[in-house]
């Protein structure tokens, strides 16, 4: 049976889902969302900084006043099927991200999710250390390419996002 449970886990950087461990060893703490921010900001595509343009948070995009209009997250979404297992029945997923860009100028987010893709796109046997817990990035597949997503209420943002299968042990 395909599970959808999610547990609500707090960080400083807000709210994201944890999927079950069905994905991950259950001693992993850190989630495909969170290791892909921290290449991220470890490649300079992105900031841990809370007052700067490019800061990078977990689940969603926020909004309102002190938060700069140029910002990217990244979030865990439902996994990808692959199949059941014969014997017992049980269905075997793959955890996916999407990763998400609000920016002022469409060029600049734009490019911004071009350099991240290419960044993204070369991933494979790729250690990523949160505290003390490493964990290696094992592969990823792009399920699309950039999508412009258009301008939000205020008119004047553009949307882009990119999705992954992440593979992380």
């Amino acid at each position: 049976m395909l599970s959808h449970a999610y547990s609500t886990n707090f960080s400083e950087n807000g709210y994201y889902p944890a999927k079950h461990e069905q994905y991950f060893s259950k001693s992993m703490s850190i989630f495909p969302s969170q290791a892909i921010r921290q290449v991220l900001i470890s490649r300079n595509l992105a900031t841990d900084v809370p007052d700067a343009d490019w800061r990078c948070v977990l689940l969603r995009l926020p909004d309102g006043a002190g938060v700069r209009d140029n910002i990217l997250a990244v979030a865990d979404v439902e996994g990808a099927v692959d199949g059941r297992y014969v014997s017992t029945g049980e269905v075997v997923s793959y955890p996916r991200i999407r990763i998400l860009c609000r920016a002022l100028s469409y060029t600049d987010g734009y490019a911004l999710m071009q350099r991240i893709a290419d960044t993204v796109d070369m991933l494979s046997e790729y250690p990523v250390t949160i505290g003390s817990e490493t964990v290696k990035i094992r592969q990823v597949s792009r399920n699309s390419g950039i999508i412009c997503a258009g301008l939000d209420a205020t008119l004047r943002r553009h949307h882009f996002s990119l999705d992954y299968e992440v593979h992380v042990r």
